[in-house]
């Protein structure tokens, strides 16, 4: 215990020392500008839907890359999907992973030591070369995917572009939406698991108005006067926001093909039409922190594997497998008869199966959503042979959690402020 809490003062004074050599150049804020100006009731995006009105919205362009840590290894290639944002003025551009279980935003600071290699310091952001930018003053630590951040908080202006990755940039396009946002400029990291990740950062949208670290939900930038604190004593104040239809949703497209590195679409503010068929199926999430659903049981073919008395499953927009129990998915793998590779830790199947293998259906509420073998199972190239494996992955947990892998089967749709998650079946 005494070599943990010595590691976490460390990891502050270098905190501290880092945060002495950073320059600044503080100057007022600038407000919220929408280019081009909304409809008058822009968030009401379903029923706009529905009169075939254009409801106002942000297409963001999620690049798909897939890495193999080791050539000489078999092991499950890396998958990241993520897109581009602009922060401070002039715009700098950073690729960030969308995340769907996180309420915090952040990307890293920029620092020249060569050994500072943790996140991609180097192409950082810096206070001192945007106009717009404000310091919190204020420094913190939080913890993201078992991974411990420090830095600090600064306040400055996001711009959003549609259809744009920074690969293809040699001037910036005309910004289609731009607005103040908080988040936190990151010095350390206590890993390296970042060091060769394709994204930059992440900007949270799990579905709470305000972070730990008083990192204001971006979704909510996207309003006008329509926010209250809430006055129940049952919401504690300045965490989550008072539950109205007028509150934005994003929408998910997830691209079948996945040789392309063209990996979908994010729509912030409503969904695109021509990404599904029929009509979206709606539940409620049952917690005030993630997008959590009720899980009323698994069936592998005709036959219930788990949630025989009901459990939970979460939508996690930066994981690429399904995660649920560990007995009831060795079940799964037992019944699939997928052999267990110790080497790579990853369970395989025979590729000239795939087909032949059951479907995996999840009920939710009164509905039932199906996954064929061609969602839960990927496949990749190592030394001339076509290697198949599925994305289910067993947890201690006693709840599920939906990737990828899940939400590139259908059409999602988050909806922020019904507290409400929607699926549809995906078109072209």
């Amino acid at each position: 215990m005494r070599s943990v809490e010595l590691a976490i003062q460390l990891l502050l004074a270098v905190c501290y020392l880092a945060h002495l050599t950073k320059a600044s150049d503080l100057t007022r804020s600038t407000g919220l500008a929408y280019y081009p100006s909304p409809h008058d009731d822009p968030y009401d995006v379903l029923s706009a839907i529905r009169q075939n009105q254009t409801p106002f919205k942000i297409r963001i362009t999620l690049t798909r890359h897939v890495n193999y840590p080791d050539p000489n290894k078999m092991s499950e290639p890396e998958l990241s999907y993520f897109g581009v944002v602009g922060i401070g003025t002039p715009a700098k551009l950073f690729n960030v992973v969308f995340d769907s279980t996180t309420s915090e935003v952040w990307i890293p600071y920029y620092n020249w030591f060569p050994f500072a290699n943790n996140l991609h310091y180097s192409e950082g952001y810096s206070c001192g070369d945007s106009s717009t930018c404000r310091s919190r003053h204020r420094e913190l630590t939080f913890d993201y995917r078992k991974t411990t951040m420090c830095g600090t908080i600064y306040e400055d202006t996001f711009t959003l572009y549609e259809d744009m990755t920074k690969s293809d940039v040699t001037e910036l396009p005309s910004p289609r939406a731009s607005f103040q946002q908080i988040f936190q400029a990151i010095e350390q990291a206590t890993d390296e698991q970042f060091r060769y990740k394709p994204y930059d950062g992440v900007i949270g949208l799990a579905p709470v108005a305000q972070s730990g670290s008083g990192v204001k939900n971006p979704l909510l930038s996207f309003e006008y006067d329509d926010y209250e604190e809430p006055t129940s004593n049952d919401l504690p104040r300045g965490q989550y926001g008072r539950t109205s239809a007028r509150l934005p949703v994003f929408g998910l497209w997830l691209n079948p093909n996945q040789i392309s590195r063209y990996g979908g679409e994010l729509t912030i503010g409503g969904v695109d039409e021509g990404r599904f068929v029929g009509e979206f199926q709606f539940h409620k999430i049952r917690s005030w922190f993630a997008w959590e659903l009720a899980l009323k049981y698994v069936k592998l073919g005709a036959k219930v594997i788990s949630c025989e008395l009901g459990c939970s499953v979460t939508l996690d927009t930066g994981s690429n497998s399904i995660s649920g129990p560990k007995q009831d998915v060795l079940e799964i793998l037992s019944e699939i008869q997928a052999e267990y590779d110790k080497e790579s830790d990853l369970w395989l199947v025979q590729c000239n199966k795939v087909d032949s293998y059951p479907v995996i259906v999840f009920r939710i509420d009164s509905y039932s959503y199906a996954l064929t073998p061609r969602n839960y199972i990927r496949s990749f190239r190592f030394r001339e042979n076509t290697i198949c494996y599925l994305t289910i992955k067993p947890t201690d947990s006693v709840n599920w959690i939906f990737g990828t892998n899940f939400l590139g089967a259908y059409y999602t749709v988050f909806d922020f402020g019904n507290r409400r998650v929607g699926f549809a079946t995906t078109g072209m």
